[in-house]
């Protein structure tokens, strides 16, 4: 199991040093205030978009990213604690997305 999360620690390194995948839309200046760390930043290929805008300022954005799973390419959601500007964000992503559980870290 150590060797596991050792595995685990290189890799995400190497995703974030590397960027062998994409993480333009999370850098974006308007988002950049969305995410906890400038450093961890979901993958443009997997991440959750957000659907329902309920102001002008609303966008598709949030720190998160879908996980495979048994049940498919989504079948789990990866994501940052909310900030104070990014709850109703979190919130909205629970609902649209029909969220059952959720563990905070």
């Amino acid at each position: 199991l150590a060797n596991k999360f050792l595995r685990l620690r290189r890799l995400s390194t190497k995703y974030r040093t590397e960027k062998i995948y994409p993480t333009n839309i999370g850098e974006r200046e308007e988002n950049v205030k969305k995410n906890r760390y400038k450093d961890i930043l979901p993958f443009d290929h997997s991440r959750v978009k957000l659907k329902l805008k309920t102001t002008n300022q609303d966008t598709d954005y949030i720190n998160a990213n879908f996980i495979k799973g048994m049940d498919g390419p989504e079948a789990y959601i990866a994501t940052q604690g909310p900030l104070p500007n990014t709850v109703i964000d979190f919130w909205r992503m629970i609902w649209e997305y029909n969220v059952a559980v959720s563990f905070p870290y």
